[in-house]
């Protein structure tokens, strides 16, 4: 397993010198603070969305100052502030914003100027729909089609599984490079009560050799055949 190398990487005023100690599994990483503060700092901390950002100077300075004042009206990415709605302890002040899409959401003014809040989601859920290939893995709303060929895909690859001995063991191989490969192949699942099967019992799984056949007529093809697969 390659193992990621920060050195000379910027997170917020660190910037990376040379890997650290090794506690457990957890790496250490040497990082100088743009005050002149050398520390270590944990990987996950400086790779967290809302993480270790410098040696500590710059919590006291948001201390002192209760964080930056932001006036009614500025804009940061989709969020316009209303109003202060208030102060939290060693994190600065609080703003009610106004997304463009009409939703109000409070938010810290620390996370207004560093980026890490844009909108009041609607931007991550639109980028989300976006950068979907297929659409078909949601996991609350995953297709027949797509359950179909995990499981076949599965089948083939896992020399652990309770059917490795039918599949994986005999050498059937799962021939399809993507999901878009297999969905241009077998198309959508027809209905609740068909299932996926090869034409050829001893094929692959792969183009010319694959078909949706009723559940029933399916399960007495197979009770003509032993061991059941």
């Amino acid at each position: 397993m390659s193992i990621i190398n920060l050195t000379g990487e910027q997170f917020g005023r660190l910037t990376v010198l040379r890997r650290g100690r090794l506690l457990g599994h957890k790496r250490y990483w040497r990082c100088r603070c743009a005050c002149g503060v050398v520390k270590e700092v944990r990987s996950d901390a400086l790779r967290a969305r809302v993480g270790t950002r410098s040696c500590g100077c710059l919590q006291r300075e948001y201390s002192k100052v209760q964080g930056h004042h932001h006036a009614p009206g500025q804009r940061f990415a989709y969020l316009v502030i209303i109003r202060q709605s208030g102060v939290i302890k060693k994190r600065g002040r609080v703003y009610l914003c106004l997304c463009d899409c009409g939703k109000r959401v409070n938010v810290q003014g620390r996370h207004l100027r560093d980026g890490l809040v844009k909108s009041c989601g609607c931007y991550y859920r639109a980028t989300r729909t976006t950068t979907i290939k297929h659409g078909q893995s949601r996991i609350a709303r995953r297709t027949g089609t797509y359950n179909a060929y995990q499981r076949k895909k599965s089948l083939c690859s896992n020399p652990y599984g309770r059917m490795a001995q039918y599949f994986h063991d005999r050498g059937i191989e799962f021939r399809y490079a993507s999901f878009a490969d297999f969905y241009a192949d077998v198309g959508d699942k027809p209905g609740p009560d068909f299932w996926l099967v090869r034409v050829n019992n001893d094929g692959h799984f792969e183009s010319g050799n694959l078909e949706w056949r009723g559940i029933k007529r399916h399960r007495k093809r197979r009770s003509r055949r032993k061991p059941k697969f």
